[in-house]
């Protein structure tokens, strides 16, 4: 159980470095005295599919982890049974946004892949910080 501990532990922490790397393009625009700068990243097709098929594989290692972690809620006793299961329903939860927000990833392209991956990073943060809760109750 260390052992895949430290995996998904090193896996998280991969995880929070990963971002595509692209070109950065800036267009400038003056309009009276203001000046707005737009940035948007040029990400290729396979950068976008590396990124969402690694992102894909952390769901399903969570997946397997929750099923182990089901297995001994059955083992539990009674009150730590009920707190067990409090996390794993809200980390069931916070899972479920992070798969909707992929979703939305996977059907996005351009530069609103750019931002719909900012909305899934910020659902897999929520969900790293319910999975790091669970781990705790779970050991």
């Amino acid at each position: 159980m260390r052992k895949h501990t430290w995996l998904v532990v090193l896996a998280l922490a991969v995880l929070a470095g990963c971002t595509p790397s692209g070109t950065t393009v800036q267009k400038a625009t003056r309009g009276g005295n203001q000046t707005t700068v737009e940035q948007t990243a040029q990400v290729s097709p396979a950068e976008r599919e590396a990124y969402q098929k690694e992102m894909r594989q952390h769901l399903d290692d969570l997946d397997k982890e929750m099923a182990r972690w089901r297995e001994k809620l059955d083992k539990a006793g009674a009150a730590a049974r009920e707190e067990m299961n409090v996390q794993l329903k809200n980390l069931e939860k916070q899972r479920q946004v992070a798969a909707e927000r992929l979703r939305e990833l996977d059907r996005s392209s351009g530069p609103a892949w750019v931002e719909m991956k900012e909305g899934f990073r910020k659902a897999y943060e929520d969900l790293k910080e319910a999975a790091q809760k669970a781990r705790e109750h779970f050991r």
